[in-house]
């Protein structure tokens, strides 16, 4: 792989902006964007010192329905779930695969996390030119049975799955015809 980065999907409550919203979003890797090749279309990604502040990227939508498209939102707090961050970016339209009111701050991984036992992060990866997805395949199927045999406790029965990023967004979904 050429980079690989981390997500966890998850929702927020967003409060103190008249009635309390749901929001969908993500706990992510300070290089999740640039790993999918996303530039912030205002303000700025996530850098690595970001992983212990209190920030946020905000998708496009996110930015016109709550903030009226106004540059001002660079810098504004947010509650969510209880918790403040301060918007640092506008994630461009149509780049959010979580949806279009969407919200993503830095994944805190603490020690507590750090367990063998935790599957709960998705990983994305960008493959490096000239490797075929079979060929990454093969080779994380292989790491796979080697964990599973060095760890049995915590890794006995878990796969890997690689597929296209579209294919694991949307599946087999297509456009439809139109008439």
């Amino acid at each position: 792989f050429e980079a690989l980065c981390g997500y966890d999907g998850t929702n927020f409550t967003l409060v103190g902006r008249g009635v309390p919203v749901r929001v969908s979003g993500g706990r992510v890797t300070t290089n999740f964007f640039s790993v999918l090749g996303v530039i912030p279309a205002l303000g700025r990604d996530f850098q690595s010192e970001d992983m212990a502040s209190p920030v946020a990227l905000i998708s496009y939508d996110f930015w016109q329905r709550h903030f009226a498209g106004d540059i001002s939102a660079m810098g504004q707090t947010l509650n969510l779930s209880n918790q403040l961050y301060t918007v640092i970016g506008v994630v461009p339209p149509n780049k959010s695969a979580q949806g279009n009111d969407s919200v993503w701050i830095p994944l805190r991984v603490t020690e507590g996390d750090a367990r063998r036992s935790q599957h709960a992060l998705a990983v994305i990866g960008r493959l490096k030119p000239n490797i075929s997805l079979s060929r990454a395949r093969a080779e994380m199927t292989t790491i796979a049975e080697r964990l599973a045999r060095e760890y049995p406790e915590s890794n006995r029965g878990s796969s890997v799955r690689l597929a296209p990023l579209r294919e694991a967004i949307v599946g087999s979904a297509r456009t439809p015809l139109k008439s």
